[in-house]
């Protein structure tokens, strides 16, 4: 009986240690299929995440090209406008334009505005206010229009010395400096 006892007690204990092999098997192959699903759902965020960056470095790249090719055309622009200006003028033989309306209509003084040094010297924000500032004055805006608009939209503290640049005393809507 006793050996009957041992017998049935190592039966007892190979059956344990198989179902908790088997049970630990069970608990491994499922944490691991977690585990793989988790790394298979975190590289396909990454995956996502990454075409997204991508597909917005793209764009701005574009982006970045087509204002240079604005700032190109706008620079073309304005060496016509400056060339025909000079050709009306020496057609009118004044040597150079005092007037760019109907006459007895003053014609807004605008100040040169410097061409940047080389291109990888000139802060891109500052260029864009500049711009932007000279499209409004041209426009018709106000120089205190003109100046909160940078404040505002551009975050310019101090929005003076790109005024100057671009408004003269005697245009209209211009205040006078303090």
């Amino acid at each position: 009986m006793a050996s009957a006892m041992k017998q049935d007690a190592e039966q007892y204990a190979t059956t344990r240690r198989r179902e908790a092999d088997e049970e630990t098997e069970r608990r491994l192959r499922e944490a691991r299929e977690i585990a793989d699903r988790m790394v298979q759902e975190r590289v396909m965020r990454m995956s996502e995440l990454s075409d997204a960056i991508v597909a917005r470095s793209e764009s701005v790249l574009e982006r970045l090209g087509q204002t240079e090719e604005v700032r190109r055309q706008l620079d073309e622009l304005v060496r016509s406008l400056g060339q025909a200006a000079q050709q009306l003028s020496d057609e009118l033989g004044q040597g150079h334009a005092e007037r760019v309306g109907p006459p007895g209509e003053p014609r807004p003084a605008l100040r040169p505005v410097e061409s940047p040094g080389e291109p990888g010297e000139r802060d891109e924000h500052l260029e864009n206010a500049r711009l932007v500032a000279l499209q409004m004055a041209v426009a018709g805006r106000s120089r205190d229009e003109v100046a909160a608009h940078l404040r505002d939209d551009f975050h310019v503290e101090d929005p003076e010395p790109i005024l100057e640049r671009i408004f003269a005393e005697d245009l209209p809507g211009a205040q006078p400096q303090a």
